[in-house]
């Protein structure tokens, strides 16, 4: 975003396409996005799987929602072969996530004497 930031001068537009490509990204998921939730009992599959997916806005699950449906995942952590990897991945994605969002940037500027938008273009890649 430094090429929006140098362009428009003001660095509050950063913030608004960022906030633009989300809500775009949001509601393109809501009609292209498809239903991944299987249910085992208790429902019947009427039509093409493609007009189940994408086309029906309707809940599948005749269930009423639960407190415990958000805190079941949890109950993985209790296996070591779950929570280890957890935990491994975790720190990883963190450290490599600064690494090419901070570090990288503050090696560049020094050694190529690059500008904020040229800083940004080097993200492209990613």
């Amino acid at each position: 975003m430094g090429f929006v930031g140098t362009q428009t001068g003001n660095y509050r537009w950063i913030y608004w396409i960022l906030a633009i490509v989300n809500g775009v990204q949001f509601i393109l998921y809501i009609f292209f996005g498809p239903e991944t939730r299987y249910i085992r009992r208790g429902v019947e599959h009427r039509g093409s799987a493609f007009k189940q997916e994408y086309l029906q806005f309707r809940r599948i699950d005749p269930n009423p929602l639960r407190l415990y449906d958000f805190v079941q995942p949890l109950v993985l952590f209790r296996y070591a072969t779950i929570l280890i990897p957890t935990i491994a991945y975790s720190i990883v994605f963190s450290f490599a996530g600064v690494l090419m969002t901070v570090e990288i940037p503050q090696l560049f500027v020094p050694k190529f004497g690059f500008n904020a938008q040229q800083l940004g273009l080097q993200f492209l890649s990613m």
